[in-house]
């Protein structure tokens, strides 16, 4: 066992409701932040140019914040001078010369969205975009595909029979040693969190499960004796960390 350093990224402008040195758990509330949509702004169809030459008419580029009124791309002509002005506040998220379009990412609003912790352990550190939870007492497991970073409370089911009753998988993840299309479907209409398996059939390109595969099978069959325990995924390090 180990104690176990985790990441939560902190989106900018969020309003942080933890403190370090703080105990969390799966319902503590960790920050607001905004809900943010994107919009395309069709730049080479206003200035009128080819879309591969939307660099060289630019003023900001990926990552950049932009406020509402802020030059964005400027047309130089022999008689006239073209601007593009942004019209709210945004951070440009994606240039396409392909297309001659930008998409600009916008908060939606002044209502804010609670993010809750993914997992119960202690706040060792607070940075500008990140908060560092420890978590003691972890095991440490190499997964051979994971989605994206979660956790929660594990659900065993070594056979899950056709119909089964599965409510009790809402909000949790389920350890089963493999997923039918059926089943992952079913996941996703409960609202299952995620899935740890050996094998799982298909893609999952059209679910919200986040289907975890674990690369050794004797790892598997410790996993089956930690029914009702706590998880996290680290899909950045390919880890998954079980813990009471």
């Amino acid at each position: 066992m180990a104690t176990v350093e985790i990441e939560i990224k902190i989106p900018s402008h969020s309003d942080l409701l933890i403190k370090e040195g703080e105990s969390v758990n799966l319902s503590s509330p960790l920050f607001k932040k905004t809900k943010k949509s994107l919009k395309t702004i069709s730049l080479a169809k206003v200035l009128h140019i080819k879309p591969k030459k939307i660099f060289k008419h630019l003023t900001h580029f990926v990552g950049d914040e932009v406020k509402k009124g802020e030059v964005i791309a400027i047309k130089k002509g022999f008689f006239s001078t073209q601007k593009i002005r942004a019209e709210e506040d945004g951070v440009i998220k994606e240039i396409n010369h392909e297309t001659g379009e930008i998409v600009l990412e916008r908060e939606e609003g002044k209502e804010k969205t609670v993010v809750y912790s993914p997992v119960k352990g202690k706040v060792i550190n607070i940075q500008k975009n990140k908060v560092i939870i420890a978590l003691n007492g972890a095991h440490i497991f190499p997964l051979k595909k994971a989605g994206k970073d979660i956790g929660g409370k594990i659900v065993v089911k070594e056979e899950i029979p056709y119909g089964e009753d599965l409510s009790e998988l809402q909000g949790n993840i389920l350890v089963t040693p493999s997923l039918t299309q059926y089943l992952i479907t079913k996941l996703d209409t409960i609202g299952a969190r995620g899935a740890i398996t050996l094998e799982a059939e298909g893609g999952d390109d059209d679910t919200n499960v986040e289907i975890n595969i674990i690369k050794k099978r004797d790892d598997f069959k410790k996993i089956l004796g930690y029914n009702q325990s706590y998880c996290f995924i680290n899909s950045q390090k390919k880890e998954l960390y079980i813990y009471e």
